[in-house]
């Protein structure tokens, strides 16, 4: 981020570090019950009460203006948090804490495979909905793209781990935050396709853990450079 962004960004979080505040939508912020937000005013609200953690494309990997019923859609509350936010004070203090939090958390999560809803396939084929064996342990794929991913080809500090990845030319990082939320979702949609392949039941050891390293490294840039990008643009427009 530009010093200008970042100034903003710890502001609006009392000094704190989005660090602090990555997974907070997982650990209590995914049925929002403490900030009060009425989500029945988005006519694609289906009444689960949850915040969406996915993106859903299309065949092509195609952001789409859908509501998927098994997950819903992040680009509704991405592309309206961010308009919002470049009027803060429209806004309470804890809702501007809460759009930062939450942007901070789904783009980290649209860019891990098992994030990305195909609309075009079956409810099982999508987000990682099925067991396989990890090690002979019987374990979601899911689990195994939002947690073993990371965890264990990287067990070092959040520190560390963004000192060893963050290895991108600044032509590179120019390439990748290229576009908008449209662009981005569908680079990390298409990128992550391979991931699709995996069938139930399948027995897979710590190598695969590592094989897939180098494509879980570049999807960490990734999402790191561009929700920089999308801070930059919303608290330092003029950069």
């Amino acid at each position: 981020m530009t010093p200008a962004a970042k100034a903003k960004v710890y502001e609006y979080l009392n000094g704190e570090s989005i660090v602090r505040h990555a997974s907070y939508a997982d650990d209590f912020g995914v049925v929002n019950r403490d900030l009060k937000v009425d989500m029945t005013e988005f006519p694609e609200y289906k009444g689960s009460g949850s915040y969406p953690h996915v993106i859903t494309v299309n065949e092509n990997g195609e952001l789409l203006d859908y509501w998927h019923e098994h997950g819903g859609n992040a680009r509704f509350f991405i592309e309206r948090y961010m308009e919002e936010l470049k009027h803060p004070q429209t806004l309470k203090p804890e809702e501007i804490w809460w759009r930062i939090v939450y942007l901070t958390h789904v783009m980290g999560d649209f860019h891990c495979p098992v994030h990305v809803l195909w609309a075009n396939l079956p409810l099982e084929k999508n987000c990682g909905r099925f067991k396989i064996y990890y090690r002979g342990e019987e374990k979601s794929w899911h689990y195994v793209w939002d947690r073993y991913m990371i965890e264990i080809p990287f067990p070092y500090s959040f520190s560390d781990i963004a000192w060893l990845i963050d290895t991108f030319t600044p032509e590179q990082i120019a390439e990748f935050t290229k576009g908008d939320i449209c662009d981005w979702a569908k680079d990390s949609a298409l990128a992550s396709k391979h991931v699709l392949d995996m069938k139930e039941g399948t027995r897979i050891e710590k190598g695969y853990l590592y094989y897939e390293r180098r494509f879980v490294e570049t999807q960490l840039c990734k999402g790191g450079y561009r929700l920089a990008k999308m801070f930059n643009d919303i608290f330092d427009p003029q950069n």
